[in-house]
């Protein structure tokens, strides 16, 4: 009996291993995301202390250089927070970029599966053809061979 070869089985394997590092190249790109937000999320809690902090020197005693020296690195933290929100951004933007391109990488090896789905169904209906084909040839040569030994 004959071996199934599926024609495209290299151009399969070859979207196997596309999907298999861009799916890697996804969770790299998801943790560097969840760091981004972590960072921007200390961030936050720095500016929040920084505001705490605010708050008390400019209640009580009133220390303008202590006040001056919390209101720039307020705005030195809030700059740092601008730039984090970009990179979050970015990385956000980076996920869903890669994200996409895994699904289109799932439906184009889920097309070449169901190819070979398709073409493995048709060899084994032709093979099962070709079966029953030589069992009836098989068959007639018999029954040939016992109508020319049973007229003498």
């Amino acid at each position: 009996m004959a071996i199934f070869r599926f024609r495209l089985a290299t151009l399969l394997n070859v979207k196997i291993q596309l999907e298999k590092s861009a799916k890697i190249e996804l969770g790299v790109a998801v943790t560097q995301l969840e760091r981004e937000r972590q960072h921007l999320a200390e961030i936050d809690r720095e500016l929040a202390a920084l505001g705490a902090d605010f708050s008390a020197s400019v209640t009580g005693v009133i220390d303008a250089e202590r006040i001056r020296a919390i209101r720039a690195c307020i705005a030195a933290v809030e700059n740092a927070k601008g730039r984090q929100v970009r990179k979050v951004k970015e990385a956000s933007d980076a996920v869903d970029r890669i994200r996409d391109r895994v699904v289109v990488l799932m439906q184009e090896r889920k097309v070449l599966e169901k190819l070979r789905e398709k073409e493995f169904e048709v060899f084994r209906l032709e093979g099962l053809q070709e079966e029953q084909r030589q069992n009836d040839e098989l068959v007639t040569y018999r029954g040939r061979t016992r109508e020319g030994s049973g007229g003498t």
